[in-house]
């Protein structure tokens, strides 16, 4: 089977196409894959640039450029990212915009999450990404139906060419093979991408000319590399882009032909071996192409090198020939002039020799037996071998066979011999006389018994047993505790007849002479032949008996361990050689060797690999609104654990089954959308996002990863996951998703949909302007989280400050902090403040706050409240870093705002005292007036610019108060309806303390202040039902005796003000 070398990019197949002499595009016969060399980025590099020189006599088509120091040319910094998900050559990072692509599940180990452009090429221009949706979605019947631009180079779109002027001269400098080529290429991947809305036939017929015309090159294909083309529509803003393979393609093949038929692959009967074969070469190279070398291999060892230069048309002559006897595996190898690579084929063939049997014999019945290959030993088996059985593991072989073969041919032995009877005596005479005689009669006699013509006996020598799974696919076994005794007797004459003579008295006429004679003449007694076998005897001419099988343990190997490595195949076959020996023989010309082929059950090898993996969800702590809670949540800044077992359910089929695969599982790995750290904190591993990287897993299971916080918040990332088996030939191989069910199917894999979202936290009160505070902030750590709120009486008071809320009229200064997406001018924090009076026993009420001016009182947060609530960032008293603001000029400058601000005028604003008013309505509004960028990294990652890093984590600064003059009455209390109002009397509350409470909210796209009131919140500091920072970072709804509500950050007196208006 050609290996071939399959693309990241697809694993779809399509026919090699090319031209013929009046440049209509016609099909071959071969298929090829999506291919990229199997070379690395910098060789792949060097070779590419060594062509294009040679093309262009140029140095600056590609990606090299001349070192005038050390007078040399020097391979660019290509993104080695793209070229590994992609193929392509490629400079600077992906950009564009960035989304999900659900088109894209068919294609294999392809991220949904997809760049509009995935880099630039050497002019510079974008690269187009063919499989960013609308490019990657077909809608319309593409041929026919589409008007192409011919000439992308000449024809204009807001000033500018279609493509630039690298595409014009290097279709220019191809030679006319190469053209034709890159036209087949062309039309090959759009009909892969477009499947039946692009019509092949049509575009065939249209010639390497017209689409020629029609290609953009962006990224020259090369004979190494990979290119992009991209194709307009007249209109000018609608295109399609594909991707190309290398302009170098050559399959090579071979066939095995025997006895004038083709037998490759094959097992051929043979009278006798060894056999000749012929190797008839049937490579394709191109019409311009020469091989450098082909190397011919047989069963692994080099038998032939041929360095003859053929070409196209020779390259058909150069075959061979070869003399084999048993199962020969035999490789080819090409090398073309120019091309550093080397392509192989494999093909195999197994010649078997007939059984022979002599006419007359008295043989067994023709060899019969039983080959069981099975998982371990026999009767203790944990796998159906039939269905499946992963590498690594042990089989066991059994051949039941005749324990001999044996025959013999009777014949028949007969004769007669004449023997002489001779009879004296006497007889009267008729005158009465006696007188003597003496007379000799011949007797005849025969005899007849059957002997042995010929007799044979095969006995057991070894058994030849083949199975893909076997190592090396074969194995011998020679017979154990066996033996087989046979003895034969011929037919013989056990007793002769002899010439005999016997006195008869006197005798009377017509006395029976003849008579007496064949009385006198024995008869021969005869023994016909026997033969005897493990000491049992039969006369010929009787049948042999059928020879018993062997014993059980005679030919049976158990732990042949199959190769770890070896490939996923379904039924392969088993078939043994039970080789008998010639060990007794009687004239039977037979031949020494006798081989009985006996078939047995297929195996089929299927190592097994499971992927169920799961996140743990943060939804617990999601502090987003509208979480998509069908989808696992991580939350930025913060660890969380994947569980990556080696165990789950595979097939329902014997030794497979819901278990551990850790042992066929040479590898876990996993991808995510978006950039992590292994382990708890960012001072870990680095892994970008896209690429995928090994698990290491801190238990048996689990995994720990941080997400940093400058990922995008989003709600379409992905974590994928893929199960590796021993045995993965190709990081490329096909997959399934949780088990590896399919034969060819080597990869188990899983997909994770998970939301990525941003928080709210470290609110801290970092000042306070009451005077009886003062001194506490000057104290080292000195600041109040959320564990130690609010600012209250009996909860953190300091010593020397008994007894001390915060009067009113007093400022307190905070602080808060987002991660993620908060990085906008649009972006806004809003804090609603509500009210409760505390009295001296605890007890708790909602209140409603007023303030006294001279046109009455005013409520808080009503339409006649004029009051303003300013601050300036940069507050000696707030000790803002001059870093901290450095390195948010720095941020603004690398969002390119495109407001003329420069970072000069930048740091102006954030050094400067401007004063902002927070106030809005009954809320404070935070907005980037009172925002800093303070994101931090234990390392920098050189895939990560600084301001990224710094960007992902903002601070807020806030400042809230209550008036001075501030009053206290029961919530929903219409003070209009009183006619005299007299503070210190009813119905103003006059003791205890008001507890102030922030319901805190974030915010996206406030354009304006009308936003506000159509918008929704996009997070919180504290959700209804999931994510609560306050109880996240220890707030203590127990202080002091009083019932607290988490969200409470300060109690002022409701009796002790700023001013002594009212004492």
């Amino acid at each position: 089977m050609i290996k071939r070398i399959i693309s990241i990019i697809s694993s779809l197949l399509f026919s090699i196409i090319f031209f013929d002499a009046s440049s209509t595009i016609v099909e071959s016969s071969n298929v090829i894959d999506i291919f990229r060399p199997a070379l690395g980025i910098e060789e792949t590099m060097q070779e590419a640039n060594k062509e294009l020189d040679l093309l262009f006599k140029r140095d600056y088509f590609f990606y090299r450029f001349y070192d005038s120091e050390t007078n040399t040319y020097v391979e660019i910094d290509a993104n080695e990212d793209i070229w590994q998900e992609y193929g392509i050559f490629s400079t600077k990072s992906p950009s564009g915009k960035y989304k999900f692509i659900n088109e894209l599940q068919a294609y294999q180990d392809i991220p949904n999450n997809q760049w509009e452009f995935i880099g630039f090429n050497i002019m510079p221009e974008p690269v187009p990404n063919p499989y960013y949706t609308p490019d990657s979605v077909p809608k319309t019947q593409i041929m026919g139906r589409w008007k192409w631009v011919q000439k992308p180079e000449e024809v204009y779109k807001d000033g500018n060419a279609l493509t630039g002027y690298l595409s014009k001269s290097y279709k220019d400098a191809l030679t006319p093979t190469d053209r034709d080529e890159l036209a087949n290429q062309i039309i090959a991947a759009l009909k892969v991408k477009y499947g039946p809305l692009f019509d092949e036939d049509m575009a065939k017929a249209e010639g390497t000319d017209v689409w020629l015309g029609r290609a953009g090159i962006i990224i020259p294909p090369t004979k190494v590399s990979r290119g992009v083309v991209r194709l307009w529509h007249s209109n000018g803003d609608w295109y399609t882009s594909i991707t190309l393979n290398p302009l170098y393609h050559f399959v090579p093949d071979f066939k095995i032909l025997y006895d004038g038929m083709d037998h490759t692959d094959d097992v051929v009967l043979a009278e006798d071996i060894p056999i000749p074969i012929s190797l008839l070469n049937t490579t394709d190279i191109g019409k311009e192409e020469v091989t450098e070398s082909l190397r011919w291999l047989v069963n692994g060892s080099l038998h032939h090198e041929d360095t003859t230069p053929y070409d196209h048309l020779s390259i058909k002559t150069a075959g061979l020939e070869l003399q084999i006897e048993a199962a020969t595996t035999i490789t080819l190898e090409v090398k073309v002039q120019g091309n550093p690579e080397i392509r192989r084929v494999e093909h195999h063939i197994t010649p078997v020799v007939e059984d022979i049997t002599l006419p007359g014999d008295m043989s067994v019945l023709p060899g019969t037996g039983d080959l069981v290959i099975g998982s371990v030993a026999r009767g203790k088996e944990v796998f159906d071998v039939t269905q499946g059985i992963p590498t690594g593991e042990a089989l066991y072989a059994h051949l039941s066979g005749d324990s001999y073969r044996a025959g013999y041919t009777p014949k028949t032995v007969e004769g007669t011999k004449t023997f002489v009877a001779t009879i004296s005596g006497s007889y009267e005479e008729e005158d009465g006389t006696e007188t003597s005689f003496s007379r000799s009669i011949n007797v005849s006699r025969s005899y007849s018994y059957q002997d042995i013509d010929n007799y044979y006996l095969y006995t057991i020598d070894k058994a030849h047993i083949y199975n893909y799974a076997l190592k090396d696919e074969k194995i011998t076994l020679y017979p154990k505790n066996y033996q087989v005794t046979t003895s034969h007797s011929p037919g013989v004459i056990l007793k002769h007849p002899t010439n005999r003579s016997a006195s008869v008295g006197k005798v009377t006429k017509g006395y029976n002479f003849m008579g007496k004679a064949q009385s006198m003449i024995d008869h021969y007694v005869t023994k016909d032949g026997q033969i005897t076998i493990n000491a049992k005897t039969i006369t010929v001419p009787d049948p042999l008996p059928p020879a018993p099988k062997t014993k059980p343990e005679t030919l049976y190997a158990t732990g042949q361990i199959i190769l770890s490595t070896l490939a996923n195949k379904k039924d392969q076959p088993s078939r043994a050689e039970l080789v008998y020996q010639l060990s007794y023989d009687i004239n039977s010309a037979k031949p020494q060797t006798h081989i009985t082929h006996i078939s047995g059950n297929p195996v089929t090898v299927h190592t097994p690999v499971v992927c169920y993996p799961t996140i743990t969800t943060q939804l617990q702590d999601v502090l987003t609104l509208r979480p998509q809670r069908n989808k696992t949540q991580l939350i930025l800044g913060e660890a969380f654990t994947l569980s990556y077992p080696a165990t789950g359910q595979h097939l329902n089929i014997p030794g497979y089954g819901n278990r551990s695969y850790e042992k066929t599982t040479a590898n876990k790995q996993v991808r995510f959308s978006f950039d992590v750290y292994t382990g708890a904190d960012d001072s870990g591993t680095f892994i970008p996002a896209g690429i995928w990287h090994d698990v290491k897993l801190n238990t048996n299971t689990e995994a720990t990863y941080y997400l940093p916080s400058h990922n995008r918040e989003t709600t379409t990332g992905q974590v994928q996951f893929r199960s590796l088996p021993i045995n993965l030939p190709s990081l490329l191989a096909p997959h399934n998703f949780a088990y590896n069910k399919d034969i060819e199917a080597y990869k188990a894999v899983a997909e994770i949909p998970v939301e990525l979202s941003g928080k709210i936290s470290n609110f801290t009160i970092t000042g306070i302007t009451d005077p009886a505070w003062v001194d506490h902030f000057k104290q080292a750590n000195s600041t109040f989280r959320a564990a130690d709120l609010p600012v209250m009486t009996g909860k953190n008071n300091q010593q020397g400050m008994a007894d001390q809320a915060v009067k009113l009229g007093y400022k307190i200064r905070f602080s808060l902090e987002t991660n993620g997406d908060m990085t906008g001018n649009d972006d806004i924090l809003l804090i609603t403040p509500s009210y409760n009076h505390i009295d001296e026993n605890g007890t708790r009420q909602p209140v409603d706050l007023y303030y006294e001016t001279s046109q009455g009182f005013i409520k808080l947060g009503s339409d006649q409240d004029t009051m303003t609530n300013t601050m300036v960032l940069n507050d000696p008293a707030r000790k803002i870093q001059e870093e901290t603001i450095q390195n948010t000029v720095k941020v603004l400058s690398a969002q390119k705002r495109n407001n003329g601000f420069t970072e000069a005028d930048y740091l102006k604003i954030f050094t400067g005292q401007y004063q902002k008013d927070l106030a809005y309505k009954d809320k404070l509004l935070l907005t980037e007036a009172q925002k800093l960028y303070i994101g931090t990294s234990s390392q920098s990652p050189k895939e990560l610019p600084h301001t990224l890093i710094l960007e992902a984590r903002q601070k807020w600064y806030g400042e809230f108060y209550l008036p001075s003059q501030t009053v206290v009455v029961p919530k929903g209390l219409n003070l209009s309806t009183y006619t005299r109002l007299k503070i210190g009397e009813a119905p103003f509350i006059i003791k205890g303390y008001i507890a102030v409470n922030f319901d805190i909210k974030g915010y996206h796209n406030i354009k304006s202040l009308k936003d506000l009131e159509t918008l929704e919140a996009y997070n919180t500091y504290k959700t209804t039902d999931l994510g609560n920072t306050w109880e996240k970072e220890g707030y203590k709804t127990k202080g002091a005796g009083i019932s607290l509500m988490e969200g409470d950050v300060v109690f002022y007196h409701v009796d002790r003000r700023a001013s002594g208006h009212y004492r």
